[in-house]
């Protein structure tokens, strides 16, 4: 589920987000794709110890990706 919308997101970063920075401004088109990857993530219901370690990393990632996003908008 997560790589369903990381895909999508990681796609449109590259072709709209990145070009908008490097004109200064911000881009509208990521900011659906971020939030249902969030939702993706926060849908996870780890099983084991290991898949709660992969599971904390994702949430530790994805707060990263949405305060980056949050910075150039």
């Amino acid at each position: 589920m997560i790589r369903e919308r990381l895909v999508p997101y990681a796609d449109h970063v590259r072709k709209f987000e990145w070009p908008a920075m490097a004109r200064g401004k911000p881009s509208d088109h990521v900011g659906q794709n971020l939030e249902e990857l969030g939702t993706a993530v926060f849908q996870i219901e780890p099983q084991n110890l290991k898949e709660l370690a992969h599971y904390q990393n994702a949430l530790r990632l994805l707060t990263v990706i949405t305060r980056q996003s949050r910075r150039v908008h």
